[in-house]
């Protein structure tokens, strides 16, 4: 066969009828290949096309933080592929849990899909759940050229977790004074997501470099193989494994012996991370979950995940333009808590009627993002403040007027993210959260 979809002797795209699947077909401007790709479009049955000026091959993968790159997978990929999403994904999807077989002999009741979650998660009616295939494992440990290192290292051999530790070479070099160590959980509403995907891994490499810190990105249990509070346990054995490395002498990791700072340690996390942060706090807070000789200088929540069964006003108002949706935080909740508790579940809401009391927790300073068109700007807001009104307590609230929920992750390119980034955070970590505990 040619390598001309269209030569002579190739198989006829109109033959194929409705086997076919819609296509998008993104086609940068400057790209050598443009005009086969034009050829191509108008030869095909219907396709969209999606041309981006200026922008050369695989402008994508060169410039994962770009502005194209973002309009493409937020813009055009995900909003015209969710759809059809699950036909594609499912193909090569892989049961993660499967049922008890049935008497033998017998062939089981067809399932159908109790739950789809944004086309990467599918939770079936006999209990079976499938999950795209995980991101690509990247790490440039070797890379002594880049300005931040990763690796990813296995904290937790029981359950098989790891830990993506980002470093600024210079650091690693021994060039600098130890750097600030920034624990970060990646969000997901506690059923999707890892360190490895691509939005998570470039967010965490700008922290590394730009606060900078140490930044240590742990993945977690996912729901609903594994409902809460599976997620915060898996969060108490991380925080365990660095307190081990503070206390080993030449045997620990030698990028955290020669760069991190095991005194100016910092629990944090965006959206589902965010909760789990929030949780880690109170339990090293409460003394519930020991220390020393790490000590948490502060907490950074970013568009923290809470709940509640009754709705807010912006829950209540939410817009429908926006990523997270009544509906989407409706079913993630579904999927995340044990399987007969509701939002007011103390992992779910902080303040709910059987959530422990936190007035007498030691919380260290914390900061508090979120985005004025996030729907969970009205329930954050109320944490602030309940907080803030224990009297011993000291959280500020970042608030970004139009942005919505991940509008770091989202739109990594904006003057939001970088002020939220290159200002607030960088103050808090240098020296804003020791000013708030003095």
């Amino acid at each position: 066969m040619s390598d001309h979809p269209f030569a002579p002797g190739s198989v006829p795209f109109v033959d194929l009828g409705d086997a076919f699947p819609p296509v998008l077909v993104v086609d940068p401007a400057m790209d050598v290949l443009h005009d086969r790709v034009l050829e191509y479009v108008a030869s095909l049955k219907a396709v969209e096309l999606v041309e981006f000026p200026g922008q050369e091959h695989a402008f994508f993968v060169m410039e994962l933080c770009g502005e194209a790159s973002d309009e493409l997978v937020m813009r055009h990929t995900l909003a015209h592929c969710q759809q059809h999403l699950s036909n594609i994904i499912y193909t090569t999807m892989s049961s993660t849990t499967s049922p008890a077989s049935g008497v033998s002999g017998e062939l089981p009741p067809p399932t159908h899909v109790v739950e789809d979650c944004l086309g990467f998660l599918q939770l079936l009616s006999d209990g079976t759940v499938k999950r795209a295939p995980a991101p690509l494992v990247l790490h440039n440990a070797d890379d002594d050229t880049s300005a931040v290192r990763w690796k990813d290292v296995v904290y937790d051999e029981t359950h098989n977790l790891s830990v993506r530790m980002y470093v600024p070479s210079s650091a690693i070099a021994g060039d600098e004074t130890k750097l600030p160590v920034l624990v970060y959980f990646h969000g997901g509403g506690f059923c999707i997501g890892s360190f490895a995907n691509p939005g998570f891994h470039a967010a965490t490499l700008r922290l590394a470099a730009e606060l900078p810190a140490v930044v240590l990105a742990a993945d977690y249990r996912l729901a609903p193989e594994h409902r809460l509070p599976a997620a915060l346990h898996d969060a108490d054995t991380l925080f365990s494994w660095l307190r081990s490395q503070a206390t080993l002498t030449g045997s620990g990791d030698p990028w955290l012996a020669t760069a991190a700072d095991f005194t100016n340690v910092f629990v944090s996390g965006d959206s589902a991370g965010a909760n789990i942060a929030h949780h880690l706090a109170v339990r090293v807070g409460s003394g519930s979950l020991a220390a020393a000789p790490v000590r948490v200088a502060g907490c950074v929540l970013l568009w923290p995940y809470f709940g509640g069964e009754e709705r807010t006003a912006s829950e209540t108002n939410c817009p429908s333009d926006v990523f997270l949706t009544l509906p989407l935080y409706d079913q993630m909740w579904r999927l995340a808590l044990p399987a007969t508790a509701s939002r007011d579940h103390p992992v779910a809401n902080p303040f709910g009627p059987e959530s422990p009391d936190l007035s007498s927790v030691e919380l260290p300073p914390v900061l508090v993002a979120v985005g004025g068109r996030d729907m969970l700007v009205d329930r954050i807001r109320e944490y602030v403040a309940r907080l803030n009104a224990m009297g011993n307590k000291s959280v500020e609230l970042a608030e970004f007027e139009g942005k919505g929920h991940g509008f770091s992750i989202f739109e990594p390119d904006s003057e939001a993210a970088a002020e939220l980034v290159r200002v607030v955070l960088r103050r808090f970590v240098h020296g804003g959260a020791a000013a708030a505990a003095s």
